[in-house]
């Protein structure tokens, strides 16, 4: 624990914003606009799955009792495409030709696969020694599941998988969660943006440009950069017009103790109720969360670029999430590569990179920065990890929660 009774425990400053912040209403999409979005409903198999017996080989039909009696040739009686009705077998003695994807033809219960027949005229021979029972290549109606069954719950993100559950249990719209805009401000005489002439005293824009790029993974949230002077009364105009036009404020800088870091208190003036303001943790202690009057949250991120990333990766991209009410998200617990030890009575947010070790599991191997300015010194690394204040030596094969920079993966 810290000595600074004004901090808060990561644990925490995350269960102080999830308290904070509910899910935004749900929005009707057609079910091509549907993918990188959060499903909001529950979906149910509106009939069994495969809905009929279906045929998983090229070949012939035919029925196995045939086969017990000792007939080894059928006589080609139709051909039955994917598709098509299911034509109905005249006899036992006679045989179905068959494609893959196709309605099991009536009075059937077997199928050949085409190699191991041969076809002289119009009839079908089987192969020497071949064994054939009940079922087989048959794939079996409602096998995988039947009408009325779960198939997708609420909070999933949908992906390529759950795509192809909606279209092929016949969606033609779903409820999800609505696109999300957060808008960045970014305030500071100092700042440059890339491309204008510079000064030597001056720097170049940077950190609401990799909020916007860590953020940008999500296929269902857009960004606005806001760079801003060192102003009081324009930064608290161009709050205002912020959280009038997007579902959440980020802030970048100017949110420490010292004598300009005036964003606390003009986030005050324009109503945002604090919820917290300083964290345990390394980097990022000066964090600051707020709510808007219109319950929008409001992230104020301390200006040094690594502290910016880190609390992005470990706060703000969890607060998107709960506005987009996902549910069961991947959080991975990787083992570090090698011991590492952090000489502080703060929790630590590392970079790392990912990297799979020679028995073939995944390890995050710790990425350490010059300084909390130290952007280059995170080139490379996929997010950060979680290491708790409790401890000061964390040794090799730790199992750290991973947070990438754009959120779960």
């Amino acid at each position: 624990m810290t000595n600074d009774l004004s901090l808060i425990s990561i644990t925490q400053a995350e269960q102080l914003i999830g308290d904070a912040l509910s899910a935004l209403p749900a929005v009707p999409v057609p079910l091509a606009q549907a993918a990188g979005r959060v499903l909001r409903q529950e979906v149910v198999a509106e009939r069994d799955q495969p809905p009929f017996d279906r045929v998983m080989m090229d070949g012939i039909a035919i029925d196995s009792s045939a086969i017990a009696a000792g007939l080894r040739q059928f006589t080609l009686a139709g051909t039955q495409s994917a598709g098509d009705i299911p034509l109905v077998l005249p006899n036992n003695h006679s045989c179905i030709e068959i494609m893959t994807g196709a309605v099991l033809p009536i009075g059937c219960d077997a199928v050949i696969p085409v190699e191991r027949i041969s076809i002289s005229a119009d009839q079908a021979i089987l192969e020497d020694g071949l064994q054939v029972g009940r079922g087989q290549h048959i794939h079996p109606q409602g096998s995988d599941y039947l009408q009325a069954a779960s198939l997708l719950a609420a909070g999933c993100l949908i992906r390529a998988p759950e795509q192809a559950v909606l279209a092929s249990s016949g969606v033609t719209e779903v409820l999800v969660s609505p696109l999300l805009t957060a808008g960045i401000i970014s305030p500071g005489n100092e700042l440059v943006q890339p491309g204008e002439p510079i000064a030597a005293h001056q720097i170049w824009r940077s950190n609401d440009l990799a909020v916007a790029a860590a953020l940008a993974s999500r296929g269902d949230l857009s960004t606005i950069c806001y760079p801003v002077a060192d102003d009081r009364d324009k930064v608290a105009a161009q709050i205002k017009t912020v959280l009038a036009e997007n579902d959440c404020l980020i802030l970048c800088g100017a949110v420490s103790k010292g004598k300009y870091d005036f964003v606390p208190a003009v986030l005050a003036e324009c109503g945002v109720q604090k919820v917290f303001h300083r964290v345990a943790q390394r980097p990022g202690k000066p964090l600051w969360f707020g709510v808007s009057a219109n319950g929008k949250p409001v992230f104020a991120l301390p200006g040094n670029p690594v502290s910016v990333l880190a609390c992005t990766a470990r706060y703000v991209v969890p607060a998107l999430d709960i506005l987009r009410a996902a549910k069961n998200l991947t959080r991975y617990q990787i083992p570090l590569s090698k011991a590492i030890d952090f000489d502080s009575a703060l929790g630590w947010l590392l970079a790392v990179h990912l990297t799979v070790s020679e028995d073939g599991e995944l390890a995050a191997v710790p990425q350490l920065t010059n300084t909390s300015g130290d952007f280059a010194g995170l080139s490379g690394a996929d997010g950060i990890v979680e290491l708790p204040a409790a401890q000061q030596h964390f040794p090799a094969g730790y199992r750290a929660a991973f947070y990438p920079w754009g959120g779960a993966v």
